[in-house]
Formats: structure tokens, sequence, C-alpha cells
């Protein structure tokens, strides 16, 4: 996040066991600011995945 983004509400990192088969879990952030933010998620078994949002 750059200098004029803050998260409003939601952990900035989220730590947890692993899902069991078919579990889903959902994570939900507000931010205020402009520009845009990179959320990464992965575990040491499978790799990450990256992801740009463009916020408005």
């Amino acid at each position: 996040m750059s200098g004029n983004q803050a998260i409003v509400s939601g952990r900035k990192i989220n730590l947890r066991n692993a899902l069991a088969s078919g579990e889903v879990q959902e994570y939900t952030w507000l931010i205020s600011g402009s520009g845009s933010v990179t959320i990464e998620s992965g575990v040491p078994t499978a790799g990450s995945k990256t992801v740009s949002v463009n916020l408005k």
C-alpha cells in the first residue's frame, strides 16, 4: 500500500491453518485512498497468487 492509502477495516495479514476439502475462507478489507493495491495469497505446498486491484 502506498502513503495515500489506509486500511479502515480488516487485517493487513491473515494467517490460518490448512483448509479442509471443500472448505472456503473469505476475507474483506475496506481501504481508504486511490491508486491500486496488491493482494497476495499463498501456501508453501501450492505456491502463491497475486492480484492487483484498482481503488475507485
